[in-house]
């Protein structure tokens, strides 16, 4: 890693330390991106410049310490989450999106049909870390299950894609909309050139979002677009070598995009392959490259950023396909399991290393798991939340949703068991909040694999 790197990779991992902890007037990237502008620059004029920067930066930081700890004798501050749960006011279930406002309120929009134990697609309410409750806001204009939703710099939520009817895929949407908080609704805001679902949105440090891969009526993508907040149309960025769906994608220190796992299907549809290749996006190009080969192949995991630039991959499937439903006692089981059914939930994790590009096995958990979350907390470790695994009743297989909480550890690369939450789920959303603390939002939970409205609040 030269010099350049090693500066703006520290750079961008102290500012975004500390306005974690402390409200700033500015944003870490941005800042980042402007100092570092300034080393490529002239020396004179990084002479001349640069110490008004650092000037503006303690400035501000003293701002914000001073907003921070000053007292305020006009109102006491309400304390964030001092409640353990809560209910939305419609079901969040399978493909619901929840995304963390500036305001710290949190925006969850519903995943699910009438019908699919949901309320109508496209409803959407606000959730109060405050005091818990939950107020309605606009509906979407099309309603969207499996949509992505990503917060913009300006505080605005972009939704992308999804599916506009039970037909899957087959209609896939290609029609963009935004969330404005001021105006409390939503409008349309572009056009994909492919309609996809279960595809990936990640903002960029320059305030972009990249949308990569997907399923479209014709098959899985390969294809990435980019939408611009200030044009709201979107432009094709590159191709994956293999074209996915079910991956994961990771902004990196550095602003490249870590797309890794996933599954793939033959030209005719007719077979579907796990894929292991990882590859990273470049802002600089436009373009894709490869980044190593997993250890072990998997869909429905998660990729998380750690404290030191590395990405913990945890969990997530690589087994035969199979359907679930209902059996006789409403039981949520597999249906007409195959004799040669492999049993493919993963307990292991992986550590990417991006000066190898390579991937190393880490500790495993103590429960194999799948469509579970996995989140960054304020000390460095890692929490595993929730999630589904299959096992054995009476002759049946049943599809199990976890309530277990697991911690990996950075510095002894191994797992231990954290909290339980009350609700069992798969297919949540998990949220960090202010104080350190997890929302955890919706999903699909109970033996009978019903979407929930249930909200909790789990402490480390």
């Amino acid at each position: 890693m030269d010099s350049d790197t090693m500066f703006e990779t520290r750079l961008v991992r102290a500012l975004r330390e500390y306005t974690d902890q402390v409200a700033l007037p500015f944003d870490a990237d941005e800042v980042a991106e402007q100092a570092i502008g300034l080393r490529q620059r002239p020396m004179r004029l990084r002479v001349l410049v640069m110490p008004l920067v650092v000037l503006a930066l303690l400035l501000a930081m003293a701002i914000g310490v001073a907003t921070l700890w000053a007292p305020d004798d006009s109102a006491p501050t309400p304390a964030i989450n001092a409640f353990n749960g809560g209910s939305l006011r419609s079901a969040a279930g399978d493909g619901h999106s929840a995304t963390l406002l500036p305001d710290g309120r949190v925006l969850v929009i519903t995943g699910a049909w009438s019908g699919m134990g949901g309320a109508r697609a496209g409803a959407a309410e606000l959730w109060d870390p405050v005091d818990g409750s939950s107020t309605p806001t606009g509906s979407l204009v099309t309603g969207r299950p499996t949509a992505t939703a990503t917060l913009l710099s300006d505080g605005r939520v972009l939704v992308v894609g999804g599916y506009g009817g039970l037909a899957y895929p087959s209609t896939a949407l290609a029609t963009a909309e935004v969330w404005d908080a001021d105006s409390d609704s939503f409008r349309e805001a572009g056009a994909l050139a492919q309609p996809r679902v279960q595809h990936t949105a990640t903002r960029l440090r320059d305030g972009r979002v990249l949308v990569i891969g997907g399923t479209a009526p014709d098959g899985q993508l390969a294809s990435a677009e980019v939408w611009d907040p200030t044009t709201e149309r979107f432009r094709l960025a590159g191709s994956l070598a293999t074209a996915r769906v079910g991956h994961t994608a990771t902004r990196l220190d550095d602003g490249r995009i870590l797309v890794l796992g996933g599954v793939t299907s033959s030209d005719d549809g007719l077979t579907t392959s796990f894929v292991t290749a990882a590859e990273l996006w470049d802002p600089s190009t436009g373009s894709f490259t490869p980044a190593g080969e997993l250890v072990e192949p998997r869909v429905g995991h998660t990729a998380t950023l750690l404290s030191d630039g590395r990405v913990l991959v945890v969990g997530g499937y690589n087994g035969s396909g199979y359907g679930s439903g209902l059996d006789e006692a409403g039981r949520h089981v597999v249906l007409n399991p195959p004799a040669d059914l492999v049993d493919g939930h993963l307990a292991s994790a992986e550590v990417w290393d991006s000066s190898s590009l390579s991937f190393q096995t880490t500790g495993a958990m103590g429960q194999a798991r799948t469509r579970h979350t996995a989140s960054l907390l304020t000390d460095g470790r890692v929490a595993v939340v929730g999630g589904a695994g299959i096992r054995v009743e009476g002759g049946a297989l049943l599809v199990e949703e976890r309530a277990s909480v697991e911690l990996w550890d950075p510095a002894t690369g191994s797992f231990a068991p954290g909290g339980p939450l009350d609700t069992p789920r798969q297919g949540h959303s998990t949220i960090r909040l202010s104080n350190g603390q997890l929302l955890i939002v919706g999903g699909w939970s109970g033996p009978h694999g019903f979407a929930s409205k249930s909200v909790e609040v789990w402490a480390p």
